[in-house]
């Protein structure tokens, strides 16, 4: 088995889509009116607009996404530049080795050590 993709449920599509593409520093490639796929490595992450009357706060999904050191203090510094908020910082515990941010929307999300 493996992770096909992983998507967020979101109300600002606009925003969303501004703080994840400038953190990840690439554009979405597939796009429709209401859903938003990149592809990193093998698994696609997306935003998916909520219908009419829905209203998302946060997810309980969190993505995590591995880095090397210096990649890792860049990712966070920038995500937190773009307006994510730390909820987590785990650097030190050992079985953590990362942080669980939030983004601008409430979506959580890992970034975390290479692990071996």
């Amino acid at each position: 088995m493996k992770i096909r993709a992983m998507y967020f449920k979101v109300n600002d599509m606009e925003a969303e889509l501004a703080f994840w593409q400038k953190l990840f520093g690439r554009t979405f490639e597939k796009k429709t009116e209401t859903y938003f796929e990149c592809k990193i490595d093998d698994t696609r992450i997306a935003l998916m607009q909520g219908e009419d009357g829905d209203s998302y706060s946060g997810s309980g999904a969190v993505p995590v996404f591995e880095y090397n050191e210096i990649e890792l203090g860049h990712y966070a510094d920038k995500a937190i530049s773009l307006g994510a908020t730390l909820v987590l910082d785990g650097m030190r515990d050992p079985n953590i080795q990362g942080m669980v941010l939030r983004d601008p929307e409430g979506h959580e999300f890992e970034l975390t050590r290479l692990h071996g």
